[in-house]
C-alpha cells in the first residue's frame, strides 16, 4: 500500500522495508523504512482506438502532460494517479461535446522503462458511434411560457449531440428561476437514445419549486465610526 501511494505521486523506484523488534513475548515493534528515490519522468503518452479525434486533440485537454525541457518550472511532466483519472473524465467530456455518447475511456495502462528512468501512459479508446440530437422538449414548466425557455436552448434538432452545450442549456433554465426567486428550480435531462437513427432524444423536465423572498439582511463589518 505505501509503495502504490508513492507511485501514485509519480515516485516509481520507491522501496519500502518492514523490519521488526520484538519488544516482548506478545508484541513486536513495526518500522517500515522507506528509500523515496526520485520523482520518475512521464516520457510518453499513448492512445488506442482513437479514429475521430486526434491524440494532439486529446492531449489539449489533459492536465497530465509529458516531460519536457521547462518541466522543473511548470511541474509537469510527472504521472499521478488522481490527475490521470481526471483526465479521463475531461477525454469523456470531450467526446460526449462531439457527438460520441457511449465513449469508454479504458484504465492507465503505466509501463517502466527498461532503465527505470521513464514512464510511459497508455489510454485505450472505445470511441462508439456519432449521435445527433433528435425531439427536444421541455415539461413541467407554469412560471415560464414556451417561447422563453426554448429561447434560452441553443442545442438544436438535428445538430451533434453536445453534452458540454446541454449543461449551460440546463443552466441557462435555472438562472431564469433564479431570477424570478425559485431558488430550487432544478432540471433533469431526460435522454431517449435511438440506436437505429443514431439520436439522442432529449427531454428537459423542470421542479420548479417554492418561490422564495428575502429574509432579515445583515450586514458584519462595519466597526469603523462615523464622522456625522
Amino acid at each position: 500500500s505505501i509503495v502504490s501511494y508513492y507511485q501514485s505521486e509519480g515516485y516509481w523506484l520507491t522501496s519500502v522495508v518492514p523490519i521488526i523488534r520484538d519488544i516482548s513475548k506478545d508484541a513486536v515493534a513495526v518500522t517500515f523504512q522507506i528509500e523515496e528515490g526520485p520523482e520518475v519522468d512521464l516520457d510518453e503518452i499513448t492512445f488506442e482506438g482513437n479514429e475521430k479525434l486526434s491524440d494532439d486533440d486529446i492531449k489539449k485537454v489533459m492536465q497530465t502532460k509529458e516531460w519536457w525541457l521547462f518541466s522543473f518550472l511548470t511541474g509537469s511532466g510527472v504521472y499521478r494517479e488522481d490527475m490521470i483519472m481526471q483526465d479521463i473524465l475531461r477525454i469523456k467530456e470531450l467526446y460526449q461535446s462531439k457527438g460520441y455518447i457511449y465513449i469508454v475511456v479504458s484504465e492507465p495502462q503505466v509501463t517502466l522503462s527498461p532503465d527505470r528512468e521513464d514512464l510511459y501512459v497508455k489510454l485505450i479508446i472505445s470511441e462508439g458511434d456519432q449521435y445527433s440530437i433528435g425531439e427536444l422538449s421541455i415539461e413541467g414548466h407554469t412560471i415560464f411560457d414556451d417561447s422563453a425557455l426554448y429561447n434560452s436552448v441553443k442545442s438544436t434538432p438535428g445538430e451533434i449531440f453536445n453534452r458540454t452545450e446541454l449543461k449551460n442549456d440546463i443552466d441557462r433554465i435555472i438562472d431564469l428561476y433564479m431570477d424570478k426567486g425559485y431558488a430550487r428550480a432544478d432540471v433533469n435531462p431526460i435522454m431517449n437514445i435511438n440506436e437505429e437513427d443514431k439520436t439522442a432524444g432529449i427531454k428537459l423536465s423542470i421542479t420548479e419549486g417554492a418561490l422564495f423572498h428575502i429574509g432579515r439582511i445583515d450586514i458584519t463589518g462595519n466597526i469603523k465610526p462615523q464622522l456625522f
